[in-house]
């Protein structure tokens, strides 16, 4: 049976509220754990869940769909990326997935992800912007950098986006 999108929807937005109020990204696994097996039994959770799946694929589907989609939305939140480059969220026209990105009315092309997506963002914003006949305008990079004190990575990071065309590349760390 098939998880119907507004059953989905309002799971989500009940684990998301209660992951934020938990303080998620700052918790031990330990706890963590103890959070997955609260929202498998909870009748407003898991409950509902359970009406599609068993209790063990409920476990799973809060771990590896939600929490992981919380994680990924959390960190890289639409609004994040486009108030480092002081764009207002009003100026979107378009968004994208995988990676996240958004085309601006004024036709400029913004993707972010974490910087080991570094690769895959900044070509997203290239094909985007050439399909589109649009402008490549940024990378947002997102998270802590493997490579942070190495100067000629970040080097390279810049030059390749530059030879693509890309306007400006920002980093940020989770906290920014």
């Amino acid at each position: 049976m098939r998880l119907p999108p507004e059953v989905r929807s309002e799971v989500a937005e009940r684990v998301f509220r209660e992951a934020d109020a938990a303080g998620w990204s700052t918790l031990p696994q330990a706890q963590r754990v103890l959070l997955y097996e609260h929202w498998s039994r909870d009748p407003g959770i898991g409950g509902v869940l359970q009406r599609y799946f068993d209790l063990v694929r409920v476990r799973v589907y809060l771990k590896d769909t939600l929490l992981r989609e919380y994680v990924r939305e959390s960190a890289l939140s639409r609004h994040r990326p486009l108030a480092a480059l002081g764009i207002s969220a009003e100026r979107v026209q378009a968004h994208y997935s995988k990676p996240l990105g958004c085309r601006l009315v004024d036709g400029r092309i913004i993707c972010w992800g974490t910087f080991r997506q570094w690769k895959s963002v900044a070509m997203a914003v290239f094909e985007r912007a050439r399909l589109a006949r649009a402008t490549p305008f940024a990378v947002v990079l997102v998270g802590s950098d493997p490579h942070a004190g190495n100067p000629e990575h970040a080097a390279m990071v810049d030059d390749a986006c530059c030879r693509l065309g890309i306007v400006h590349v920002v980093r940020l760390d989770k906290g920014s």
